[in-house]
């Protein structure tokens, strides 16, 4: 387990939080260093260039949105300087990819270099924060080889299957320092988002790749937010989440963040209502619907079409049903299908469409067979089409 995290809530209303996930490879040492020193750099830089009345939201300690922003990239570079000179030839192999995120109001700002991802959920929707940046990616790959590298099987000069990330000064011409920082194919500066929070923005959830290799974005906040519905506690809600990615066999190190915007996820009603800001805007309140996951819909759906292909053929083949049943007693029994974009359920309701959607599998069924039997089946069951109307 090589993932370091960092976390620190809003001390007093108003004041800025910020969380971190750093997914390390080759060791701790650079996931250890980094998850220390990133953000009290970036607090650092930030209270030195920031006046006290900047334009931005003012949070505790005098820092403000635009001033925080300001000091990103810069805390970046020089924390990995910093590792750099404070490494061992051994601890100097290490590195990590760092994800940040700082809240301060209703400013949110993330800073990715490399392949975490931040996940926004808005009343129940995945909103993407960040892009994976893996050497595979055009604008990667570009970059990176405008910089005299290469990308071989997704790695970058073949060693590395991250494009962005502290650390990894063992390999020669991999990485520049200092002045040269942003000139080699390795690179730690971070791509920065900002986003203002408004109503409707649930939680976010901010995770090493180890759990994005077994979650989709949607799947994620779908799985997180029923959890939170359960219990509404963001601490369980991340470790819930880790526990079915080792479930679902992911290979990686798997660590989650969950840092919610909403005072409560009710099981009853599920009144959900937004964290004001450090302006004290009142706290609102928005209803969830229940709702099954797109990933859910999209699985019941194959299953019933599966189904009814399966029931057709069947009914085709059937010696019981073409010969040994007496005609007056053969019948097709309709059954109402539960999704309403099935098949099984006509636009009108008038309950013929599951007819239909059968009779289109068996005219499917006796194209592939040409035999006698199959037409003599056919036949068979559709004389008894107009008898279904009352059944």
């Amino acid at each position: 387990m090589e993932d370091a995290v960092f976390v620190d809530g809003p001390c007093v209303s108003g004041s800025c939080a910020f969380y971190g996930v750093f997914d390390g490879h080759g060791g701790r040492a650079a996931a250890d260093f980094v998850s220390k020193r990133l953000v009290p750099a970036i607090r650092a830089l930030a209270k030195k260039s920031s006046n006290g009345n900047g334009d931005g939201v003012t949070g505790g300690g005098g820092l403000d949105v635009d001033s925080i922003a300001a000091s990103l990239k810069t805390a970046y570079t020089q924390t990995d300087f910093e590792f750099k000179q404070s490494a061992t030839t051994e601890e100097a192999s290490s590195g990590t990819t760092a994800l940040v995120v700082c809240v301060c109001g209703d400013a949110l700002l993330v800073a990715n270099a490399g392949d975490c991802r931040a996940v926004l959920s808005h009343v129940g929707k995945a909103v993407d924060l960040t892009v994976d940046q893996k050497p595979s990616l055009a604008s990667e790959t570009a970059r990176i080889q405008q910089a005299g590298g290469f990308v071989e099987d997704g790695y970058v000069n073949g060693h590395l299957g991250v494009s962005r990330a502290f650390g990894n000064f063992h390999v020669v011409g991999l990485k520049g320092v200092g002045e040269n920082a942003e000139r080699g194919p390795l690179v730690v500066t971070p791509e920065i988002t900002r986003r203002t929070l408004v109503n409707g923005d649930e939680f976010l959830l901010i995770a090493c790749d180890g759990l994005w290799d077994v979650f989709s974005s949607s799947n994620a906040v779908d799985f997180c937010r029923r959890k939170l519905r359960e219990h509404n506690s963001p601490q369980r809600a991340a470790k819930e989440l880790c526990d079915e990615a080792k479930k679902r066999d992911t290979a990686d190190n798997v660590t989650a963040v969950v840092v919610c915007f909403c005072e409560t996820f009710e099981r009853s009603g599920e009144r959900v209502g937004r964290v004001g800001s450090a302006s004290g805007e009142e706290k609102s309140q928005q209803s969830l619907g229940a709702s099954i996951s797109s990933e859910g819909l999209s699985s019941l759906q194959k299953a019933l079409r599966s189904d009814e292909t399966a029931a057709a053929s069947a009914a085709l083949l059937s010696p019981t049903l073409a010969r040994n049943v007496p005609a007056g007693q053969r019948r097709l029994t309709r059954v109402a299908s539960i999704n309403p974009s099935s098949p099984n359920c006509s636009p009108d309701g008038d309950g013929f469409g599951g007819f239909s959607a059968f009779e289109l599998a068996l005219s499917k069924a006796r194209a592939v067979d040409t035999g006698g039997a199959a037409v003599e089946h056919l036949s068979s069951l559709t004389e008894e089409g107009g008898g279904l109307g009352n059944g």
